[in-house]
Formats: C-alpha cells, structure tokens, sequence
C-alpha cells in the first residue's frame, strides 16, 4: 500500500501506523451507538386500555348473565318445557277468542243476508220495460241510420 502523503521518516512505520488506523476507524464503526434513541416509548396502560369501558361491558355481561338465569328458573319452574316426545297437544290460548269472533261473524253475515233477501225492488218491471221502449224510439228518431234489421 501506497503512503506517500503520511508523515514520517520510514515508509514501514507510516504503513503500520496508517493500519492501525484504519483498524482503529473499523472498531469505532463497529462500536458506534446512534445519537438519537430509537427504542419504544414506555407503556400507559391507563392510556392504551380502556379500563371504564372494560369495566362497563364486563357489568352488563354479569347483568345479562344473572337476568338469563333468572329466567331460566322461572321457566323451568312453570314446567314451560315441552318434551321431545312429541306426545304433548299444543294449546292455544287464543282458541276461545277466535271462536268468539267466528260466531259473530257469521251472526253479522247472515243479518245481513236476511236484509238483502227482503229487500223489494221500488222500480217496477213494467215501468222497466215502458222506459226501455221510449228510450229506444228516442234512439231510433235521433239516429242518422236506422238500426238493421235482424
């Protein structure tokens, strides 16, 4: 290696000594930390967990827990399960209702029924027939072309 511009008497020594710097440099690259701290901040947990919301949710969970229960023992002891044996006969309780409101039904229909039975015509079938006659003549007399003949 060429050590032309280093100072000093002996061309070997400035060689040694230029190496030795330059080993000297390599270790200090090696060694060398960053000025600027690089490493993650320090955790809050009081900032990334939400420890009211936690608690508000875990509340209404143990709330909806205990009501389920509840109700799962007032049903159970009402005996509301039905067996899988498929022997039960299912129960309306609406049956006596709509029967109520069957019979009304047809009570109504045939009121109304016995109304439309005895209901006379007011126009009589002969004064049908004259009116049918005159309109016609009128029809006839105002007719540019008399009707054909059938």
């Amino acid at each position: 290696m060429l050590c032309h511009n280093l100072p000093g008497a002996n061309r070997h020594l400035a060689e040694k000594s230029y190496l030795k710097a330059q080993a000297d440099h390599k270790r200090n690259i090696k060694n060398v930390r960053s000025v600027l701290d690089q490493s993650p901040p320090a955790s809050r947990p009081h900032c990334s967990q939400r420890i009211r919301q936690k608690q508000i949710k875990e509340q209404e969970s143990a709330r909806i827990k205990h009501e389920n229960e509840r109700l799962l023992t007032k049903i159970v002891k009402n005996g509301a399960f039905v067996d899988c044996h498929n022997h039960y006969v299912p129960l309306n309780l609406n049956k006596q209702h709509r029967k109520h409101q069957q019979l009304q039904y047809e009570s109504d229909f045939q009121r109304l029924q016995q109304r439309v039975n005895q209901v006379q015509a007011t126009y009589s079938a002969r004064e049908y027939a004259k009116d049918y006659a005159k309109t016609q003549m009128i029809q006839k007399r105002l007719s540019r072309y008399p009707p054909t003949k059938k």
